[in-house]
């Protein structure tokens, strides 16, 4: 029978520990997605009326109660912004959003600490 030493034994245990980590990093940090209502329920959209309501979904994988603030762009003009805080970690934090008054194309940026860490762009039409 041979005796390990404890400094090989914890050698093993760091090596076995950093063997986990691609599994943690294969899972974005940040999630954010726009969704509305369509014939077959709650879905990702990118499309839009004036005056539709929809709701963006914010998640932070890593941790708990994450504030964020969420605004759209038309150009080099901000418009509307909401602030908000992610739930427990790993789970969608549902927002409210009003589609602005003019038809045309938006970009949303989602910031956490300042740095944007998601963006998408929708498209406002004319309603009925």
């Amino acid at each position: 029978m041979r005796i390990v030493s404890g400094g090989v034994l914890a050698g093993v245990v760091v090596l076995a520990a950093a063997g986990s980590v691609p599994a943690q990093a294969a899972t974005p940090h940040f999630r954010a997605r726009i969704i509305g209502n369509s014939a077959r329920g709650t879905v990702p959209k990118h499309h839009f009326v004036v005056g539709d309501g929809y709701s963006g979904l914010f998640r932070d994988n890593r941790h708990a109660r994450t504030r964020y603030r969420v605004c759209w762009h038309r150009g080099s003009l901000r418009g509307r912004c909401k602030t908000g805080r992610t739930g427990a970690a790993g789970v969608d934090d549902s927002v409210f959003l009003i589609a602005p008054q003019f038809p045309a194309r938006y970009v949303y940026r989602w910031t956490v600490r300042g740095k944007v860490v998601a963006h998408w762009r929708v498209t406002i039409g004319i309603g009925d």
